[in-house]
């Protein structure tokens, strides 16, 4: 009894989804050891960074927009300015209009 080529590819197709889905179904007992001791490492306390170093001369800068101004965005554009290029003038001549 011959087997369609269909049914084979199917078939293959589940075994080989079943085996890479058999890791996120399967239970999570393993843990990993470490191959270190259990000690601990020795910490060395750092020192914060000044952040008046990284400010010009020290100073806060100042806020550079009013905070209680209306926002830009609600404010129209001004009309764009559009300069038109210069035409060429024609190589060849119009067909002549009918005139009605």
């Amino acid at each position: 009894m011959a087997v369609r080529q269909e049914k084979l590819v199917f078939a293959a197709t589940i075994v080989v989804l079943g085996a890479m889905s058999w890791g996120l179904f399967a239970p999570r007992t393993t843990r990993r050891r470490s191959s270190r001791s259990g000690e601990r490492a020795e910490l060395v306390h750092q020192r914060a960074p000044d952040v008046s170093l990284a400010r010009p001369n020290g100073v806060t800068p100042a806020l550079e927009r009013a905070l209680f101004a209306p926002p830009r965005d609600t404010h129209p554009l001004p009309p764009l300015e559009l300069v038109e290029p210069p035409l060429e003038t024609a190589a060849v001549l119009l067909p002549p209009r009918s005139e009605e």
